[in-house]
């Protein structure tokens, strides 16, 4: 495995970035399945978040958490959630799993994470209460995730379709202005599409890895390799969807093809990568270093960047995940930026200090956002000692400040109310600064400042 990389770093040299280059400029980062099962891994959660600046996180919602029995819910959990993710301003995908409790699905087609769900009314009303109480809150719903794969869907693909078009009319007809993303597509389903679509996908990838178990031809005549291309293809013609979720491990030296085939089949959708991580505990022989895991993990971010999926807009990317799970049998245990210590305790590794060192490289990507902006004042300025930045606000909602030096590198990001924000020249190196203030994803406000 480990020549099978080398070589790709020598063939595909886009992959190539100097580590010293840790910003992006087409990415929002963002973590998948971060603890947050109660108050006080909330609270945990939060420091790391804080100290990473990420607001991007993703987890699961189950209605067979809601109503296990009939007509009976209990939202306390998720509740909780939500108050969490509106007090730290957090940008929430919400992953719905295509599961209810017993009584309202089909027992012969179940497995531990998803059913064929036959009760077709209760579900539309779980999900009316869902989103009436919670849509305004979440900055995007997914419905199922890798449901190529028989481990989270053990159904068809048009009773699946059924499914999503329920979640995706039932959203749309409370929050229409809330993104729907499709299910994920995993890795390997994403590999095996484009080896069987891309000729010189095949010459680079394949020749190295299995070689002597397929050829080219063996490999895509295989009828659940054809199946599986065809169910792909149903999946994108036939659901309703506003955003394409592609999951990217460990062979970040191909995931350009793996992007470039989907995005031919639906030119005009944007994408999300609710999953990428790695390295693959079994395919990499150096898995267990975190040097290399530190090296691939920088990679990952790079490469990102550069596929530029959505531009000029970004693209939510989610990292898997928080806290490691280790070497325990699963393909990705060593993905993460903590590692366990014990029962009760982490410590940080250094994918960490990698993650943390990414920032936005110039106000470029502030720019994606709606500029509806004024000049606001800020006064005194040049800033002596301290100084206020004042904007028109009248309704005391939240606003984000951005501030970034001649560089283009990003020194502050804030949340706070009203209609002032504090500058404090402790906080700076004497120079020229210019800010940028968004509310509800638009730039209301931008101007520069000089510290003396």
């Amino acid at each position: 495995m480990k020549t099978f990389f080398l070589l790709l770093f020598v063939i595909i040299p886009y992959c190539c970035f100097s580590q010293d280059d840790t910003c992006y400029s087409y990415i929002e980062l963002g973590i998948g399945y971060p603890p947050v099962k109660n108050d006080s891994q909330m609270v945990i959660t939060k420091l790391y978040f804080d100290t990473l600046d990420v607001d991007h996180l993703r987890f699961d919602e189950d209605w067979e958490w809601r109503e296990p029995t009939q007509g009976i819910y209990n939202w306390n959990s998720i509740h909780s959630r939500i108050g969490w993710i509106i007090q730290n301003n957090y940008k929430l995908l919400l992953t719905i799993k295509p599961n209810g409790p017993d009584w309202a699905c089909n027992t012969q087609v179940q497995n531990d994470y998803a059913c064929l769900i036959e009760d077709t009314v209760s579900f539309k009303k779980y999900l009316d209460s869902l989103f009436t109480r919670y849509a305004e809150y979440i900055d995007k719903v997914q419905f199922g995730n890798e449901t190529l794969s028989e481990d989270f869907w053990p159904g068809n693909m048009e009773d699946f379709v059924t499914l999503n078009n329920i979640t995706y009319d039932r959203l749309k007809n409370i929050s229409p202005q809330t993104p729907f993303v499709l299910s994920g597509f995993s890795s390997g389903v994403l590999m095996r599409y484009a080896a069987c679509h891309t000729t010189e996908f095949f010459t680079f990838y394949y020749k190295y890895w299995i070689t002597s178990q397929y050829s080219e031809d063996s490999l895509c005549a295989k009828t659940w390799v054809q199946e599986e291309a065809q169910k792909l293809e149903y999946l994108l013609a036939n659901a309703h969807y506003d955003m394409v979720d592609l999951h990217l491990y460990d062979d970040v030296e191909i995931w350009n093809y793996k992007y470039d085939v989907i995005r031919d089949l639906v030119p005009d959708k944007p994408f999300i990568v609710g999953e990428f991580g790695g390295p693959h505990t079994y395919a990499e022989t150096d898995a267990a270093d975190e040097t290399y895991q530190a090296d691939r993990l920088y990679q990952y971010i790079k490469t990102l960047d550069s596929l530029k999926f959505n531009y000029p807009d970004t693209t939510d990317v989610y990292y898997f995940k928080l806290i490691e799970r280790g070497n325990d049998s699963t393909s990705h245990g060593y993905s993460g930026l903590l590692a366990l210590q014990g029962d009760t305790s982490v410590r940080r590794k250094p994918t960490f200090d990698i993650y943390e060192a990414f920032e936005p490289c110039t106000p470029v990507s502030i720019h994606h956002h709606p500029d509806n902006s004024s000049t606001g004042t800020v006064y005194p300025n040049p800033v002596y000692y301290n100084s206020v930045i004042t904007v028109e606000n009248r309704d005391n909602s939240i606003h984000t400040l951005y501030i970034y030096d001649t560089s283009g590198k990003r020194i502050k990001k804030e949340d706070f109310y009203g209609n002032k924000a504090e500058i404090n020249k402790k906080d700076y190196s004497g120079g020229l600064y210019f800010y940028y203030i968004l509310k509800n994803n638009s730039i209301i406000c931008k101007g520069k400042f000089i510290i003396l």
